[in-house]
Parts: structure tokens; sequence; C-alpha cells
């Protein structure tokens, strides 16, 4: 769950679109073993973000990760932004090319 200080709804998706970027490859990089998030290795990162209806950020929203695929030296990864009514307000996904330094 997320939610900012009030601000005007202009500014909401922007708010929005800083708190989707921080945990996504996080998330998915969970699979493995020891893994911690300090210092991931993530070398590249590519970034999409879909607003569906207009919402506010300082009103709690819900930002649902799913670390869908780590594989072959990349990681995926997508989720999806909800109001507490359960309204889909926005989606996001989020791929990184991964150098793990021994």
């Amino acid at each position: 769950m997320v939610r900012t200080p009030e601000v005007g709804p202009e500014l909401a998706p922007g708010r929005v679109a800083y708190a989707t970027d921080l945990n996504v490859i996080g998330t998915v990089l969970r699979q493995l073993d020891g893994f911690e998030h300090s210092g991931n290795g993530t070398g590249f990162t590519s970034d999409t973000l879909w607003f569906h209806r207009p919402f506010r950020s300082d009103d709690w929203l819900l930002l649902r990760h799913h670390g869908t695929v780590l594989a072959h030296g990349r990681a995926y990864g997508r989720g999806d932004v909800l109001t507490t009514d359960g309204t889909l307000v926005a989606s996001f996904a989020q791929e990184a090319l991964l150098r793990f330094r021994p």
C-alpha cells in the first residue's frame, strides 16, 4: 500500500511512476537464495507504465507486484495499481539485464 501527502491530481501520475519503479526487479530476484536488495547487479532497466483512469495518490493505493521471469541474465516483472475499491488505475512492467559480481 502507498499513499502520498495531499497533492493536486495533476501530480498523482508522477508520484505513482516513482513508486512503481522501486521494487519490481527486487520482487523478481527474491527467487534467488541469499539475495539482498543492496547492490543487486541490475545493469540496465527498462520501465513501462500505463495509466488507465484518473486517480488520487493521497488516497491509499495497492501496488501489486508479480515477479514473472528470471532467466538467462534477465529479469521481468509487472504489476497493477489499484484503488481501495479494487479499481485498476495503472499497470506497469520492468525488465532488467543482470550482472552479478562475484
